[in-house]
């Protein structure tokens, strides 16, 4: 009974994580990093519920890949890289925000950035920040960017 009691006292007292939180060391992007999007089309994954499995193996290949690069610059700033635009992030405070971005017809600054990720970010956590950036359309028209929290 001595025992008993003790096992379930011990049990009781011990507790562990189910979920892991993402942390800086293993999620941040680092310089040179590549990531590779293979886009296919829509296709109909069948019925909802557990126990599920989409196929997607005899997709056909759409517009060929995308690749995104990073690369990292100096004081925490990193450069976001793909055939459409480039976004400029900064890692500061444990927190990843973009402050402007840049493509063919728009470029826009942000003067209070906006938040990507804060980190470690465990199961549960939520974000949620203002951000507001100006910008050009076309080299001829400003516009303003920006979302208000509570």
């Amino acid at each position: 009974m001595k025992y008993l009691l003790l096992a379930i006292s011990i049990i009781s007292y011990t507790s562990g994580k189910a979920q892991k939180s993402i942390t800086v060391s293993e999620n941040l992007v680092r310089d040179s990093d590549e990531l590779t999007l293979l886009r296919i089309p829509y296709i109909y994954q069948g019925e909802e519920g557990d126990g599920q499995v989409w196929d997607i193996s005899q997709s056909d290949e759409v517009c060929g890949d995308k690749t995104i690069a990073y690369y990292a610059g100096k004081s925490g700033n990193f450069l976001c890289v793909d055939d459409k635009q480039v976004a400029y992030y900064k890692f500061k405070d444990n927190c990843l925000t973009q402050y402007a971005m840049e493509n063919r017809l728009k470029k826009i600054g942000y003067s209070k950035g906006k938040l990507l990720m804060r980190y470690p970010f465990q199961y549960g956590d939520s974000l949620s920040e203002s951000f507001e950036g100006c910008g050009r359309y076309c080299g001829n028209y400003s516009f303003l960017r920006f979302l208000q929290t509570e």
